[in-house]
């Protein structure tokens, strides 16, 4: 009797390991886990930029020079108005003083020297 040798296999061998795992079922749960932390190390830093902005911090440092430089500004006119306000009072003072000793020496409204 003559004993057969085995065939040779049909195809290459079968890589596959049956590890127990059902991949059908976790692999939603894996890839949504991936997506998220994905979407979280993509959005982090424009988070953070928006919450600096929020802050003030992330201000342009030339944004900055030219606000404070306008608040310097309107410091000056405020102090030139107080000035202004003192002068035309002064200048009132001076017309009455004027009127009492000697009214004709005021030119009248609309008349020039």
């Amino acid at each position: 009797m003559q004993i057969q040798a085995p065939l040779p296999p049909e195809g290459p061998p079968a890589l596959i390991v049956d590890t127990g795992v059902a991949w059908q079922e976790i692999a939603p749960a894996i890839a949504i886990t991936v997506m998220v932390v994905g979407a979280i190390l993509l959005l982090l830093p424009l988070v953070r930029a928006w919450a600096r902005r929020i802050e003030g911090r992330g201000a342009d440092p030339m944004l900055a020079d030219d606000i404070a430089s306008l608040r310097d500004r309107t410091h000056e006119i405020d102090h030139l108005n107080a000035r202004v306000q003192e002068l035309e009072e002064r200048l009132d003072f001076a017309e009455r003083l004027l009127t009492q000793r000697d009214p004709a020496a005021l030119p009248r409204t609309g008349e020039s020297r």
